[in-house]
């Protein structure tokens, strides 16, 4: 979120979610098949969510399905915890977050705090349900990397 890059309207682009996720993968070593090609750059989120699926769903990948209930534990254990969304119209893009360590639960045990990059809510730190918005919940799908 401090990278001057991801900030909206920087060199004439606007910020994306999906960008920011792939860069926090990176940086703590996780394996970001799924989030962006090998020579660089990322994938936009609609296909981030469909690849940490098929990531999920093969051995040795590291990446694990889980929920929105256990996401804040897994983030304050320091594994890297993923929430996407698959927006239904595949003319526009869904959304990716990272969720942040908050052991003090600031936004309430289900609702976990969420690197925010992209889109009409800003860039920052906030509660899943100002990200997603209310009616996204029961739509996300949560994906933990917990090493190879």
């Amino acid at each position: 979120m401090g990278d001057p890059n991801l900030q909206p309207g920087a060199h004439g682009h606007p910020s994306h979610c999906s960008e920011a996720t792939c860069q926090i993968a990176h940086a703590v070593g996780a394996n970001t098949a799924p989030l962006g090609p090998s020579n660089g750059g990322f994938y936009v989120a609609n296909q981030q969510v469909a690849n940490l699926a098929r990531a999920s769903a093969t051995p040795g990948s590291g990446w694990h399905l889980s929920d929105l209930a256990s996401a804040q534990q897994s983030a304050n254990q320091g594994r890297l915890t993923v929430i996407g969304w698959t927006n239904p119209n595949p003319k526009r893009e869904g959304h990716t977050v990272t969720v942040m360590a908050d052991p003090g639960n600031t936004h309430g045990a289900t609702n976990p705090t969420v690197a925010q990059v992209g889109g009409s809510t800003g860039n920052g730190s906030m509660g899943f349900r100002y990200a997603f918005g209310g009616t996204k919940r029961g739509q996300v799908q949560v994906y933990v990397y917990t090493g190879r």
